[in-house]
């Protein structure tokens, strides 16, 4: 086992040739099997892990160059600036002026959601809506969880405006969209199409939704009625589903 200076320098290396390692790899490095050792030594340069992976990455926080989502990808590995997929959610979540949809999260995330989003709900650390067809992920907080729902009524609502369609290419991108992700808004749909370099407006994309009859299904299972209000959490504090052991699914 190398003393700390020996460590910290070993450390600085390998992560030199590669800016991302497994625990093994740092294990073999440091000269130790020790998991709370390496730890420890971690901890002293300043280290994050990521939130792909299940968290079997390491970086130190010197390296990664955060995007405007203060996400970082190295090959198929991502690291986030809040650390955890859970913490970020959170922050996606909170931040998002008209709230998340489920295909927004994991599009920007770039992996799968739905169990955090489930854990989250249980834990009252996010709210969640039903408008229309889908479920709308809001702030825990009352007030800007009815501030964001209302921001998406009004961005559907500008959409639905009488506006031609769009041309022929436009179309058939925003019905790729729509059959991989059916239970998509406009909304989320714009959102993922910029995100491929493709300029649809919320409008056009409306107009289409319309022509072909889009969106136009049954309210998400468990909502039975009229629409529900924003998910008010309890106490003041975290947010949860109205109903949160009885109707899990659709995401």
């Amino acid at each position: 086992m190398l003393d700390r200076a020996d460590a910290e320098r070993a450390l600085m290396r390998l992560f030199h040739r590669q800016p991302v390692a497994d625990l093994s790899c740092i294990k073999k490095v440091l000269g130790t099997n020790s998991r709370a050792t390496v730890s420890r030594i971690l901890s002293q340069v300043g280290y994050r892990t990521s939130y792909s992976h299940a968290g079997r990455y390491y970086t130190l926080d010197r390296i990664p160059r955060f995007d405007g989502d203060g996400l970082w990808v190295y090959g198929e590995i991502l690291f986030s600036k809040h650390r955890t997929l859970r913490s970020t959610i959170v922050h996606f979540v909170d931040a998002a002026p008209a709230g998340q949809t489920h295909v927004e999260l994991q599009g920007r995330l770039h992996i799968r959601v739905q169990d955090t989003l489930r854990d989250l709900l249980e834990d009252q650390l996010i709210g969640r809506t039903a408008l229309e067809d889908l479920y709308v992920y809001v702030s825990s907080n009352r007030l800007k969880a009815q501030r964001q729902m209302s921001a998406r009524r009004k961005l559907l609502r500008e959409g639905s405006k009488n506006v031609s369609l769009p041309n022929r290419n436009a179309i058939i991108d925003v019905l790729h969209q729509f059959i991989q992700h059916p239970r998509a808004d406009p909304v989320t749909l714009a959102t993922l199409l910029e995100r491929e370099g493709k300029r649809v407006s919320l409008a056009e994309i409306q107009a289409v939704f319309e022509q072909y009859g889009l969106g136009k299904k049954k309210r998400p299972r468990g909502t039975g009625g009229p629409e529900r209000r924003a998910v008010p959490p309890r106490r003041g504090t975290p947010g949860t589903d109205l109903q949160p052991h009885r109707h899990r699914h659709p995401f």
